[in-house]
Formats: C-alpha cells, sequence, structure tokens
C-alpha cells in the first residue's frame, strides 16, 4: 500500500478558479515548485483532469500553459496541476483546487508521493519535506488561508496532522490516529500577515517495510 503525504487548505469562499490559480501559482513559485515539465519545452505543462462533476477517470495531458489556463477559466476541467521541485527533476506534487458550483466551500489540496522519500538517506528525506512544508506555508500567506493540515494516509487510514494552519491540531482520535513514535513538542510559529502555523517536531517520514523515521523540521 502507497503512502501518500496531503496537505487540505481551506480558503475564503467566493473568488472561484479564475481568482485562485494564480495565486496558487506564485505561490508555490516562492516554495520552490515551478510547472514548466521537466524533458518538455519550456512552458509546457502535466496536469490530470476528470469531468467538472467530479466522477470518472483522471486523464494526464502536457499542453502549454495557455492551453491549460482556457480550459481551467471555462471551466473544462478541474486540473490536478503537476509541479516541479527546482533542482529536483523527478520530485513532483500535485495539486487541485476543488470549488462547489455555488462557490461555498474552495479549498486547495495537496499530494506528495511517499515514494519520493522513503529510500532516500534521512538528509536528503529531511530536506524533501522541509520544502512541502515550506510550499504549503506560501500557499497559506498568499492565500491567506483559513485554516488547514498536512497528514499521512497509509493502507486507508488518514493519521492525525503533524501540522495545521490557522489552529491548533485537535487531539487524535481512533479514526485519525498518530503515528506511533517519540514525544513530539508543539511548535507556533507565525507567517508573513498574521497567519499562525502550528509543527508537531520531529515529523514522521515514510520508509520500507511500513516503518516511520521521524526528523526534526526545525534544525
Amino acid at each position: 500500500m502507497s503512502h501518500t503525504l496531503f496537505g487540505d487548505l481551506h480558503l475564503k469562499a467566493g473568488k472561484g478558479a479564475s481568482y485562485w490559480w494564480p495565486l496558487i501559482f506564485e505561490a508555490l513559485g516562492e516554495g520552490s515548485f515551478h510547472l514548466s515539465t521537466p524533458g518538455q519545452p519550456q512552458g509546457v505543462v502535466t496536469y490530470q483532469y476528470g469531468p467538472p462533476q467530479g466522477s470518472g477517470r483522471l486523464e494526464y495531458v502536457a499542453v502549454p500553459f495557455r492551453v491549460l489556463w482556457d480550459e481551467i477559466c471555462e471551466k473544462l476541467v478541474i486540473p490536478r496541476i503537476t509541479f516541479w521541485l527546482s533542482g529536483e527533476d523527478d520530485i513532483d506534487l500535485y495539486v487541485t483546487l476543488h470549488s462547489q458550483q455555488d462557490l461555498r466551500d474552495e479549498r486547495i489540496s495537496v499530494a506528495f508521493a511517499g515514494a519520493h522519500v522513503m529510500e532516500e538517506p534521512s538528509e536528503q528525506a529531511q530536506y524533501l519535506l522541509g520544502k512541502v512544508f515550506d510550499a504549503l506555508k506560501w500557499l497559506v500567506v498568499v492565500c491567506q488561508v483559513t485554516w488547514g493540515e498536512l497528514f499521512w494516509e497509509h493502507a486507508g487510514i488518514a493519521y492525525a496532522p503533524w501540522v495545521t494552519f490557522g489552529r491548533p491540531p485537535d487531539p487524535p482520535t481512533w479514526e485519525r490516529p498518530m503515528l506511533p513514535g517519540p514525544q513530539r513538542k508543539l511548535i507556533q510559529q507565525t507567517v508573513p500577515g498574521g497567519g499562525q502555523v502550528y509543527l508537531l517536531d520531529p515529523v514522521p517520514i515514510a520508509r520500507l517495510r511500513e516503518e516511520w523515521e521521524f526528523v526534526s523540521l526545525m534544525e
């Protein structure tokens, strides 16, 4: 069963995709993730898409950015866009904007494959996880996220978050347990604009054989 790091960031509703996506592009650019697909001409982007109703299988495409932007503005697709970590051509981050038709609920979803860190040395795995954390903090700042969380999912279990945004983490539950490991320290950070980040440090990194390693993101 695969390990995936998920982030959910809730937004002030009522804006729509053509408002949020430029801010998402800006934020992730500040967070060292870019759109241009490695090995393709500059400006070609990769994304998955399904119908606006959200049902059906996702399809992969690689197109010039202008084509993607037209489809976003015309609401032809709900894209799951691939962003690439600068200097690491094989490290990607999937980002989706979820928006109800009446715009009453809008949120950003981020997915990062555990396979990117599972076999890496501790130092490199710590670096990559830190980059994902930094990217989400930029999203919090630029998009003025109301609240959110970052958590691991494995074998159908969504574990308790190790980072929350906007409010402290809730206690673990039977449905969302905390991964067993060392004692964590709750660290509160203030990001530009006054947003609050709550980090339970050290943080878990997925390893082979369903094991976990814990590293500090404060070092």
